[in-house]
């Protein structure tokens, strides 16, 4: 599958502004500070559109930059849950949807830098990525494979 640039460093592709190049000092319009992804190196690009024309976010800031230790705003709070309600079901309630901004696989060692959504719903614990990550995740000793989707 291939796939286009959506968005650069906070400026989208698909209008006829021209897109201004972010130096190493660039500040991510997402969360007001240096740009993560150029601090470590990369591209600043934010998101990828695939063949359909669906948008997918590949920086780990684009949706919620809020960091761990502040709360969210009640704009990030209203947009998670309508993402929520399209994801599990609309009945999903506010007080149901979560935020992790990093989550830990034993098995391969890794950490996942996205924002995941979490809801509670019968005492059993569904996790959806945002992102275009994939991985695997033992729950319960059933190996469950967590994708775009």
């Amino acid at each position: 599958m291939s796939i286009s640039l959506a968005e650069y460093a906070g400026q989208r592709t698909n209008t006829d502004l021209p897109i201004e190049p972010a130096g190493k000092d660039f500040k991510c319009p997402f969360m007001n500070s240096q740009c993560s992804k150029i601090k470590q190196g990369y591209k600043p690009i934010c998101s990828v559109r695939d063949t359909t024309g669906t948008i997918w976010i590949t920086c780990k800031d684009r949706l919620c930059s809020t960091r761990k230790n502040i709360q969210l705003s009640d704009y990030q709070i209203n947009l998670l849950h309508e993402i929520a309600k399209v994801i599990f079901t609309p009945e999903v309630t506010k007080s149901q949807v979560l935020v992790a901004r990093e989550a830990g696989v034993k098995k391969q060692g890794l950490k996942i830098n996205t924002v995941l959504i979490t809801l509670w719903q019968c005492g059993k614990l569904k996790i959806k990525l945002v992102g275009l990550l994939k991985s695997f995740l033992k729950c319960k000793g059933e190996e469950k494979h967590l994708t775009r989707k």
